[in-house]
């Protein structure tokens, strides 16, 4: 696979599984804390909102939200202003548990 950020003194590689998640009534893990992350896409497939925060656990209707039935969200490289992209991220839904989906890229340390 191709290198799609390469950093001095870093090679990029694609993390060739997408890994899926429930998220629940409690804030669930959706992505552990990741120092070398460069980019994550976290797919809904369940038919609720999930409500999802960054570095601590998930509030229904606080943070960021991702639409039912396909909605996505994208933390890329470009986010790192406020180390978004490296933090845990967490999830949770009102009612019904919904399939998050979840793709990562990062760094190998050289």
């Amino acid at each position: 696979m191709a290198s799609f950020f390469p950093i001095d003194g870093y090679e990029a590689w694609p993390i060739p599984a997408v890994d899926a998640i429930t998220a629940g009534v409690a804030s669930t893990l959706l992505a552990a804390l990741n120092d070398l992350r460069l980019e994550l896409v976290l797919t809904n497939y369940g038919s609720e909102t999930v409500w999802v925060n960054i570095g601590a656990p998930a509030e229904v209707g606080k943070g960021l939200s991702i639409p039912p039935s396909g909605g996505s969200l994208v933390i890329p490289i470009e986010t790192d202003a406020h180390g978004w992209r490296k933090r845990a991220v967490y999830g949770i839904v009102a009612t019904t548990p919904s399939l998050v989906a979840t793709f990562e890229q990062s760094v190998q340390a050289p």
